[in-house]
């Protein structure tokens, strides 16, 4: 498939984050009636009144990598190996390599081994068509050198093939096993094989160029101190551990911080039992080196898991012990747990723990996730970039969940973003700026669900829960402590929840008697037959002639809340529906709409 940019665009989305021009703005889009229950998720969202996908529905398109299996070859002559500057010696069809050189492979070794066992060498192995398969030891095996390279030659197929039916140990567990760092790559079309690790390095693996496919019932890439993937086409399969894994957590004797992974570009399809990545302290993704183009597919979304999935099992698409800054890139995630996780005070070998944060400041990141979408057991903070959760349990969760700028779509069958309790911090759902957009299920639900408070100050941000039981409690905006609203535009529909403001003006709507009640609490009475009723499709609110507010409403909802610093009072606004134009003079503090 080709790559499809992106719709959910950050330069217009500047825009957006304060209004948008009428004039580029459209009415007469096809809207896919569906609808939404507990257990479905055939409703559809929208981010901006522009773009109508049903949820459940990718609105990002990704190219497959290159499948280094695509072009296998039979390879069935003599092994041979051939250097000008380095030195080895053959005992029973192991091969050793015991100077510093370059050594260029090619044919077919059947149960035989490439072993580097030269100390503070650096060695390039460059495979040239060729075979490699062991039942009895790791196919390629460095026990002692300063630094690897493993080279698959330009326009050749090489295959790494370890035929052990059981590894007792952890030491040479992989089908490429390395004391040192190693790298992997070339230009050519690398198959790796193994009942366990797929290519292992007691220290850094680095990744690159290369199209490469490995299979392992473990973990596919494992560098104990670090795992880069600058670029390249990758396919990583673990039918029962994680895609990509670190182990480490101290410093180095020069200070570096080991357990990174870091992804700096390439073309990545990850299907993992466990985890796809997971980091012993960072996980870094950018793209530093090429376009980033990553889908992971984990847990019970994976179609080469050996074992059943048990909720016992993590399965998150990126899990880290520390942080996980995430800069820029295309990324799409399927999990059976969370898409995005960041663990707290795990003791790290460094002496610390770990801090359990979530970063995202660019790029575009799409999930769809059985458990949370992303769950910070700390702090998410989201910089910028585009976040579109297609389904979830809990949408982005977090001790603190802060939105400063981006784009940002959940949908939720629980809670749509979640500021958890903690011992640490005080629960906030914060946003200064940028485009939020969260629809929830029916049921026990709330669009914003704080522990603590609820700040905005700046930015729109619309949230929509079906379910009103007239106490707050299920509700578009439920929070247990204060909410500060000082500028931007919130817009609460459905069960309207809690909002009170002597700092910004407000139009709402009611469907309970008596509309706001003293104290900020939406509707406390019984409700009576609502008035109004707001049908699915796009909405504009029509601040003047060139600037209007984009929202849409997955389904029909019978309560609405505007607030935002753009109502000046004496000023007449409209917000125009599928079906209705509604005009109002704004008055200070809250207007209630009145025909």
């Amino acid at each position: 498939m080709k790559k499809k940019i992106p719709l959910f665009l950050f330069s217009s989305l500047l825009l957006l984050a304060s209004c948008s021009n009428k004039g580029n703005n459209s009415n007469n889009l096809n809207i896919e009636e569906q609808t939404s229950n507990k257990t479905s998720e055939q409703n559809t969202s929208n981010t901006n009144g522009t773009i109508n996908k049903p949820i459940g529905t990718s609105t990002l398109e990704l190219q497959d990598p290159v499948d280094a299996e695509d072009y296998e070859q039979d390879i069935t002559s003599s092994f041979t190996i051939t250097t000008e500057d380095g030195s080895y010696n053959v005992v029973d069809n192991t091969y050793t390599i015991t100077t510093s050189g370059t050594y260029i492979l090619s044919g077919n070794l059947d149960d035989g081994n490439i072993v580097v066992d030269a100390q503070d060498a650096t060695v390039e192995l460059a495979l040239t068509g060729t075979s490699i398969k062991s039942s009895s030891f790791s196919p390629i095996c460095v026990l002692a050198a300063d630094e690897v390279d493993i080279k698959s030659a330009s326009e050749t197929y090489n295959e790494i093939i370890d035929e052990r039916s059981f590894i007792e140990t952890e030491e040479y567990d992989a089908a490429i096993y390395s004391e040192s760092d190693l790298d992997i790559k070339g230009k050519g079309y690398l198959v790796v094989e193994s009942k366990y690790n797929g290519i292992k390095s007691k220290d850094d693996l680095k990744i690159k160029n290369l199209a490469l496919k490995v299979t392992a019932d473990n973990n596919a890439l494992k560098g104990n101190d670090s795992v880069t993937v600058e670029n390249g086409n990758l396919i990583l399969i673990s039918t029962n551990g994680d895609g990509i894994k670190t182990s480490n957590s101290d410093l180095s004797s020069k200070g570096v911080q080991r357990g990174n992974i870091e992804i700096e570009g390439g073309t990545i399809n990850i299907y993992a039992y466990d985890d796809a990545i997971d980091a012993a302290y960072n996980a870094l993704i950018n793209e530093n080196i090429e376009e980033l183009n990553m889908s992971l597919y984990v847990g019970t979304y994976s179609e080469y898991n050996k074992t059943s999935v048990t909720s016992a099992i993590s399965s998150h698409g990126i899990s880290c012990e520390n942080e996980i800054i995430y800069d820029a890139g295309n990324t799409s995630i399927k999990s059976s747990s969370d898409g995005i996780h960041a663990n707290r005070g795990t003791a790290l070998d460094n002496g610390s723990k770990g801090q359990g944060n979530i970063n995202i400041n660019g790029g575009y990141i799409e999930v769809s996730a059985k458990d949370d979408g992303l769950h910070a057991d700390y702090i998410t903070t989201i910089n910028g970039g585009s976040v579109n959760v297609l389904t979830s349990n809990e949408g982005i969760e977090g001790a603190n969940v802060i939105i400063n700028d981006g784009t940002v779509k959940v949908y939720a069958l629980d809670d749509g973003i979640n500021a958890g309790t903690s011992t640490e911090i005080s629960s906030l759902v914060k946003v200064t700026g940028g485009y939020v957009d969260i629809t929830v299920s029916s049921g026990d639900t709330d669009g914003i669900d704080s522990n603590g408070t609820y700040q905005q100050t700046g930015g729109i941000v619309v949230s929509k829960c079906p379910t009103n039981d007239n106490s707050g409690n299920m509700a578009a905006l439920d929070v247990d402590g204060a909410k500060n609203v000082t500028a931007g535009t919130l817009i609460l529909v459905g069960g309207i929840g809690q909002f009170s403001s002597n700092t910004i003006n407000y139009l709402y709507f009611s469907q309970a008697q008596g509309g706001m009640m003293p104290g900020g609490r939406w509707g406390q009475q019984a409700a009576s037959t609502s008035q109004y009723s707001f049908t699915q499709g796009n909405y504009q609110i029509v601040l003047d002639e060139n600037n209007v507010i984009d929202f849409y409403l997955d389904r029909t909802y019978s309560n609405m809340l505007i607030a935002s610093t753009n109502f000046i009072s004496g000023n007449t606004y409209k917000l125009i529906s599928p079906t209705n134009t509604y005009t109002w003079t704004q008055t200070n503090g809250g207007t209630q709409y009145s025909a």
